[in-house]
């Protein structure tokens, strides 16, 4: 097969960045021919509230020239659903919700997600890597997925014992209220993306020399920093959101709610007790088997095949 994956980051420290990489080179293992188009093979402004804008526009224009080449065009972000192409049939990824636009932007984003839903139903298949969402939505499930052994190869930092966040400074990801509840417990803390910027190795070596991970986060999808923290053996608190609770209630500590107080609660409740604690790492290394790439390849391929010899659509829009 012949796959476009289209997405602005390739790599690097974003979740689906990431994604696109790792779902590429597994599919070449397995004899396709992969092509990205992201912000490297088709450039764009770098001006912000423009630089979406231009990838969109400027990947349109190289879409339509080579457009027939293609078996399969994956595109992954509902953004972007205006690249879905009637003569070669398109896939969706969602890496994560509708929901996470508005919390952001409000009622005026309003049109913009009527243009994209109506894009979007161009698709032959439309895919999250949210348990929740697929069942809400009708979509199909894909989850995210994690190298094992990539992880396990890499040492942890020696000047460890942090409580740590990992994300980007999005009101969606709240790293101020993560800072807010550190205050409370006056411990060691870390908000990297936001204190400080480092490579996705130096992440996963922070994580071995933690204390938890905190996730503050309004709304998820499925984040990496979740399976990488399993595979690091970090025990893992979050506030009390939906698709979390979905994805895992064992491997997973849920703060009372998502004020400050609650979320210092919890991170004293799992560092005090080894106990719970030791169960958390337990049950975060045999949830994180679920994800590896070996599986998650192999669903890709199915659908990929699926999609190729029937002409409908394979879920509801």
């Amino acid at each position: 097969m012949k796959i476009l994956m289209i997405n602005p980051t390739y790599g690097g420290i974003s979740g689906t960045g990431q994604y696109v990489r790792e779902l590429s080179i597994r599919l070449k293992e397995h004899g396709n021919e992969v092509e990205v188009m992201n912000i490297e093979a088709v450039g764009v402004m770098n001006i912000p509230r423009i630089k979406s804008i231009s990838f969109y526009i400027l990947s349109k224009i190289k879409l339509i020239e080579h457009v027939e080449k293609y078996d399969i065009i994956h595109i992954h972000n509902p953004k972007f659903a205006g690249l879905s192409s009637i003569k070669t049939p398109s896939i969706i990824t969602v890496h994560g919700d509708y929901i996470e636009f508005e919390m952001k932007y409000g009622r005026k984003i309003a049109p913009i997600m009527k243009y994209i839903e109506k894009n979007m139903k161009k698709a032959k298949a439309i895919t999250t890597v949210s348990p929740l969402t697929a069942k809400l939505r009708g979509w199909i499930y894909t989850p995210n997925g994690i190298d094992l052994e990539w992880i396990r190869r890499i040492p942890k930092k020696e000047d460890g014992g942090h409580i740590l966040w990992v994300g980007r400074n999005d009101p969606i990801k709240r790293p101020t209220l993560f800072k807010k509840a550190m205050k409370i417990l006056n411990l060691p803390n870390i908000a990297l993306g936001v204190d400080v910027k480092v490579s996705r190795k130096e992440v996963i070596a922070y994580m071995k020399s933690s204390k938890c991970l905190v996730i503050t986060s309004k709304w998820e999808g499925f984040p990496t920093t979740l399976l990488e923290a399993w595979a690091s053996g970090l025990p893992v608190i979050s506030v009390p959101i939906p698709p979390l609770k979905a994805l895992s209630r064992k491997a997973i500590y849920f703060s009372k709610s998502d004020k400050p107080k609650d979320i210092a609660e919890a991170v004293k409740q799992v560092i005090s007790k080894e106990e719970l604690r030791e169960k958390l790492v337990k049950e975060g290394f045999k949830e994180v088997e679920k994800y590896t790439w070996s599986n998650i390849v192999k669903q890709w391929i199915e659908i990929y095949s699926k999609i190729m010899k029937n002409s409908s659509n394979l879920n509801i829009n």
